[in-house]
């Protein structure tokens, strides 16, 4: 069973449009999450984020708001990120053990099921 890919994607930005192109070319399931002031995204999602990043808060707030939070307990920035969503960096692809910020079209190829990401190798190397 192939997993759901959730985007989490500012909701002013449409730069993710490519990336479900993408994820759709291969037939993948997408779920797209926007976030505004007014559409906050969950408590439990920003933990989930947090959860599968290298580097924690870095990987998904914006740098230039690293400062807001740096002081906080966890808990506190975290209820900070949801309350202010503005901080978080525009595009996320997450999954129940995946994470990536941004689109970088080789990275992404890492949402890809093994059998899938063996056969479309399998097909390039062919010829």
């Amino acid at each position: 069973m192939e997993q759901k890919i959730r985007i989490f994607v500012n909701a002013k930005d449409t730069v993710f449009y490519e990336a479900v192109t993408w994820f759709k070319n291969y037939g993948l399931t997408v779920e797209i999450v926007k976030f505004s002031e007014t559409q906050q995204p969950k408590h439990s999602d920003i933990i989930h984020m947090l959860c599968l990043t290298e580097n924690g808060f870095p990987d998904i707030v914006k740098r230039s708001q690293l400062y807001k939070i740096e002081e906080l307990a966890f808990n506190q920035a975290v209820n900070y990120i949801v309350k202010h969503p503005k901080i978080i960096k525009n595009l996320f692809f997450v999954t129940h053990n995946k994470f990536m910020a941004g689109f970088d079209a080789k990275e992404i190829r890492r949402f890809l099921p093994r059998a899938r990401k063996r056969l479309t190798l399998e097909i390039l190397t062919a010829y």
